[in-house]
Order: C-alpha cells, then sequence, then structure tokens
C-alpha cells in the first residue's frame, strides 16, 4: 500500500526524532491513516516493535491494517492469543500487557507504538512502559487540543509530525465539512460536571424532551447514513424507537450488544439508515460512508469532539461533504465544543464561533477563512503598534502575516524542550535569515519559525527577505512567489 505525500513525510520525520528524543509524538486527525502510518513505521524499524491498544477492535484493525499494508503477519498478545518469538510486530491488549509483560525481557522490544496516545497517562501504560526502559516509543493520536499536548508533554518529548484536519481536506484526502445549527434549544445550565466534562446522567434527562424535535430534525436534514452519540445506554435506546416511530431506518448499539457486529454490518450495508450509540463507537470504528453525525452527548474536550466527528470525515464513493446537525446548546458561563473547535481551540475558533452563532448553515473552511482575515486584521494592527523596528530585520510576528500564518503567530510551548532558550546555532541561522532574534522567546518558537523557513525553501518559494520586499513594492500574495521569479524581480526593481 503506497503512502501518501503527508504519511510519508511522517514516517521518515519519526525516524529523524527518535535519532534526538527517546519519547515521540504524532498527530494525525481521525481518517488520516494513521494505523497505516505506523505499520510502515513498524515495518522500517530494527528490531522488535510493540504496538499497545486499549480496544478490542483497535487490535484487530492494526493487525489487519499491517498485514494491508506491507504484507507482514503481526502476531496478537491478547487473553488466549500469545505472540511467538518468530514474529517481529507485536500487537498487545493494554489490559493483558499489564498482566503479563514480565513475560518479555526488558530489552525485547526495540520500538514501541501507543494507539490512542491520549491514554498514555494512565498507570496501566505507565507500567508497561517503565518494563521496557530502553525502547524507542512513538505516540499516536488524532488533533489534540494545545491544554491536552501539554499534558502529552509531560511524557512525551518532541512532536515529531503534525497534520491537521483542514490540511487533509484542502488536500482532498477527507470530505468538506458542514454543519447546521437546528432550531433546537436544549437547556444545560443545571447539568452538573463529572471528572471536568458534563454528568452524563444529567445531560440524558436534559435532552430527553427534546428528542422527538431532534429527530424530527434528522429526518429533514441528515444525510444517507448519520451516526449519533448520546450519554447513556437508555438514551440510546428511546432516541432509536423515536426514529423508527417517524420512518427512519434506525438501530442501537452499545457495549452490551451480543449481536454488536452484525448490527455494525447491516448498517455499513444499507443505503439509508441511522445509528444511535451510547459513546460506544468514538475510536475503532471505521465506516467511510456516515455521512452526518448528530453529537447528542455535549462535551468541552475537543479531542473526544473530534473523535466523534472524525467517523464521518473518510472519503466514500458519491460522498460529497461530511453533515453535522449542531444545536443550540444552552450551557451558561461553561462552553462547549462545536465544530468551529475542529480548526482552532483558539482566538481563530472564537472569532469563528461568533460568526456561526445563528441558525442555519455555514461550510466550515469558509468560515474558517473568514476567521482567520478577522485575525489577520488584529495581529496587524498588534504589529503597527509595537515598536517600529530597523528595515534590515523582519519580526516573527510580521513573518507570520505575510505567509497567512495564523498559528505560528498565536504560538505557545508544549513539550518541555520549547521552553529552553534559543540556541546560538539557531540564532545564527535566524540572524542570516534576516529575523530580529529579540522577538523570539525560546527554541521551541525558534524552532516553529525555522521550520517554515526550510519548508519554504524546500519548495523553492521566496525567503522571508523578499516576501517583505515584494510586499513593499505592492505586490499581493508574495508568499506564493518562486524565489527565481522574485530574485529577478528584485534585481531589477532595485536598478530602477
Amino acid at each position: 500500500m503506497q503512502l501518501r505525500p503527508y504519511q510519508e513525510e511522517c514516517v521518515g520525520q519519526v525516524f529523524q526524532s527518535w535519532e534526538d528524543y527517546q519519547r515521540s509524538l504524532i498527530v494525525i486527525p481521525t481518517g488520516g491513516g494513521k494505523t497505516i502510518v505506523f505499520a510502515h513505521i513498524a515495518n522500517r524499524a530494527k528490531g522488535r516493535t510493540l504496538i499497545i491498544a486499549h480496544r478490542e477492535e483497535l487490535l484487530q484493525q492494526a493487525k489487519d491494517k499491517i498485514k494491508q499494508a506491507v504484507g507482514r503477519d503481526a502476531a496478537l498478545e491478547r487473553a488466549e492469543d500469545f505472540a511467538g518469538p518468530e514474529f517481529r510486530i507485536v500487537v498487545g491488549s493494554i489490559q493483558t500487557l499489564l498482566r503479563r509483560h514480565n513475560r518479555f525481557a526488558p530489552d525485547y522490544f526495540t520500538n514501541i507504538i501507543i494507539d490512542e496516545a491520549h491514554h498514555v497517562a494512565a498507570d496501566s501504560y505507565q507500567s508497561v512502559l517503565s518494563h521496557f526502559p530502553q525502547a524507542n516509543i512513538l505516540g499516536v493520536t488524532a488533533t489534540p487540543d494545545r491544554s491536552d499536548k501539554k499534558q502529552l508533554g509531560s511524557f512525551f518529548e518532541n512532536v515529531a509530525y503534525e497534520v491537521t484536519l483542514l490540511d487533509l481536506i484542502k488536500q482532498g484526502y477527507l470530505v468538506p465539512i458542514k454543519a447546521r445549527v437546528c432550531d433546537v434549544s436544549i437547556d444545560l445550565t443545571k447539568v452538573k460536571f463529572h471528572a471536568g466534562d458534563f454528568d452524563a446522567n444529567d445531560t440524558a434527562h436534559a435532552i430527553e424532551p427534546y428528542l422527538e424535535r431532534i429527530a424530527a430534525q434528522i429526518k429533514q436534514f441528515g444525510g444517507k447514513k448519520t451516526i449519533v452519540f448520546l450519554p447513556l445506554i437508555a438514551t440510546s435506546e428511546k432516541m432509536t424507537s423515536i426514529c423508527r416511530a417517524m420512518g427512519l431506518d434506525a438501530e442501537h448499539v452499545d457495549g452490551t450488544s451480543t449481536d454488536r457486529k452484525e448490527i455494525l454490518k447491516r448498517f455499513a450495508q444499507k443505503q439509508r439508515g441511522v445509528l444511535c450509540n451510547a459513546m460506544l463507537l468514538t475510536e475503532g470504528y471505521d465506516e467511510p460512508s456516515i455521512d452526518t453525525i448528530v453529537c447528542l452527548r455535549p462535551t468541552r474536550s475537543r479531542s473526544l469532539y473530534t473523535q466523534m466527528i472524525g467517523r464521518g470525515t473518510r472519503l466514500h464513493a458519491g460522498k460529497t461533504h461530511l453533515t453535522i446537525l449542531d444545536f443550540l446548546w444552552m450551557t451558561g458561563r461553561h462552553k462547549l465544543v462545536r465544530p468551529t473547535r475542529l480548526i482552532s481551540q483558539d482566538e481563530i475558533g472564537d472569532i469563528a464561533d461568533e460568526l456561526t452563532a445563528k441558525q442555519g448553515e455555514f461550510d466550515l473552511q469558509e468560515v474558517v477563512n473568514d476567521a482567520v482575515i478577522q485575525r489577520e486584521n488584529a495581529l496587524a494592527k498588534q504589529l503597527a503598534q509595537k515598536k517600529k523596528l530597523s528595515g534590515k530585520t523582519i519580526d516573527p510576528l510580521e513573518f507570520a502575516l505575510s505567509i497567512h500564518d495564523t498559528t505560528m503567530a498565536d504560538w505557545e510551548p508544549t513539550m518541555p524542550w520549547h521552553s529552553q532558550p534559543v540556541t546560538e546555532s539557531q540564532a545564527k541561522t535566524l540572524k542570516s535569515f534576516g529575523f530580529s532574534t529579540d522577538s523570539i522567546t525560546c527554541r521551541g518558537q525558534a524552532s516553529a519559525v525555522l521550520d517554515r523557513v526550510m519548508n519554504r525553501a524546500a519548495l523553492k518559494l521566496a525567503t522571508p527577505k523578499q516576501v517583505r520586499c515584494l510586499t513593499r513594492f505592492g505586490i499581493k500574495n508574495a508568499h506564493t512567489w518562486k524565489f527565481d521569479a522574485a530574485s529577478q524581480f528584485l534585481s531589477k526593481a532595485f536598478q530602477r
């Protein structure tokens, strides 16, 4: 199975990161093929590789994808299955490994890959990982919050590679996303919180009076394949009955369903249907034909929300986009994650929330583009208020705006090494490109700036100095110019 360009880049970046850091992290959105990526990493890596997952579906999916992607058989280490020494790749259940990791010598595995790496802080994972102290470790996760990255940073040392949901939509590897704000106001102001999120029992009681109106919205605006996430099994069963009464082909599935595989198979084969579940299908469920997501499990966790929405972002024949049916959640002072937060949890997300506060349908990418323009205008004013720099130096904020990269403008440290001082080598390289090092506060920010510069150089695009000069000559979209074209234009311009 041939890797996509970004997947191939990711594999290379992981091996490069392992040269300097023992514990690395990669961030690939749901539907971006992270299982295929770590299958190739395991196949190319020296020594034996252990892949750890926490759910049955993820174990079998990893084993099957490894065979499909690289043609290599992987052993299972779970329950009645024991991995033999002839296998270079072992896929293991964290629950099983916790009980019997001692049957492997501490140096048995050269590499360990953790699927759904946001679970790594759990005692079970830490106990298993501590048994293999010399192994290279790779965490794989979908798009996390910045706060989640900081938590992951307490264990992982470096983000080896990251690609965003918007990147993959633009490249055509995931479908565009549209959201419809439906005319159903759901009152969550009295819902308590448990473990930092909306309590499932309280949430179930709060949404039950609205289920019939929600089902009517699903019937009116839903696509061919709709998946509904609910807080409790009883609520999911009730929603299924209401949908059926309205003439929808609906089924319910949960962790106790003995015929779970048959239910999922039936849903996959249907031309049109609704599948209700009580938070069962957030991980390890891959059905590309899903084109509508209804999240009736409100959350403050962007990671959890991303997992739910990610069930519908994959490409499928005849599928033009994913529709998210969103509701007018009333939460008082507690904000919950909305579709706009799939792109950004920071200033861009705040602006996008304001742009989509009213009822109606919107294209996520278009809204984010409008939000970016507003954010760039605000940053431009901020730059204008700063002390006027010498004409020979470039402020990193100025560079970020010139290449329309607001993520770099709003950069904050997440990994431990990010906060270290700028190195002499970084300072020297930054100065050679014309940057003012006084405005770059730490090693991580310097690395982020240099990454952008080097990536542009690899694409033979104009340098930061060239972009600045072109802009001063009134050239629009100067950041898109090639290096050679910029050189020729500026040489003639300066001669004149």
